[in-house]
């Protein structure tokens, strides 16, 4: 019999707002998209402003348990933190993001996953080198082209220096895009 994962995650996503109201002692709006994808490096995500949730299926479907017990709660817990912290000076990994999955679900909270993205679609992205003084800096083509059309000038975030062009470095495949 195949799984049905759609239907598993959503089933997950509203067990984690019934546990998360339960904790807090408020109700919470339900996101108004629940999205699913087969394609990128990401296994999900969380937009509280759209009301909206993302999941990948390739991952889902080649790591269910792991997937549905980590992940799910994962953005779940993205979207509750922002109805009870708000924005501010909230940081989506920070300590509000770990009290909920530690507390709230009971998880480890890990800010990353460790599936194999081979077995999703990707597409290839350009680098370029950037240097500061201290260091170099790996810039894709949109900041690239932002900076070569004098839209945007970036600082290195350990010296303050304003960054510049070194050399194009490589085409990478981070995403290989079905077509």
């Amino acid at each position: 019999m195949q799984r049905n994962m759609q239907q598993e995650i959503l089933a997950k996503v509203e067990e984690c707002f019934m546990i998360a109201e339960k904790f807090f002692g408020k109700n919470f709006e339900r996101p108004r998209n629940i999205k699913f994808k087969r394609n990128g490096t990401t296994a999900g995500t969380s937009c509280y402003s759209l009301r909206e949730l993302m999941f990948q299926l390739d991952f889902a479907d080649h790591n269910p348990e792991n997937f549905i017990k980590q992940v799910v709660p994962h953005e779940v817990a993205h979207y509750v933190q922002r109805a009870v912290y708000g924005y501010g000076v909230v940081k989506p990994h920070g300590k509000e993001w770990k009290f909920i999955m530690r507390r709230v679900y009971n998880l480890v909270a890990d800010r990353c996953h460790s599936y194999d993205t081979s077995v999703t679609t990707t597409r290839t992205r350009k680098q370029f080198d950037y240097s500061c003084g201290c260091t170099v800096h790996k810039i894709s083509s949109v900041a690239h082209n932002r900076i070569q059309a004098g839209k945007k000038r970036y600082n290195c975030r350990s010296c303050g220096n304003v960054i510049s062009y070194t050399r194009f470095v490589s085409t990478n495949t981070l995403i290989r895009v079905q077509g």
